[in-house]
């Protein structure tokens, strides 16, 4: 059963992760998405994000 609730869980951060506007905080240019491990590190998400690391 743990399996499939980190299954869950993780499908769930994917979700959000993929339906939040990266231009919108700044992470593309001429269309395309410019991420780097510091900068991802410190992106300014929203509440949605909240009940996930309150888990882990």
């Amino acid at each position: 059963m743990r399996k499939l609730s980190s299954s869950i869980t993780l499908q769930n951060l994917c979700d959000k992760l993929n339906n939040t506007d990266w231009q919108e905080l700044g992470f593309v240019c001429d269309g395309r998405f410019l991420f780097s491990q510091r900068s991802l590190e410190n992106a300014m998400l929203d509440s949605k994000f909240f009940d996930f690391y309150q888990k882990y």
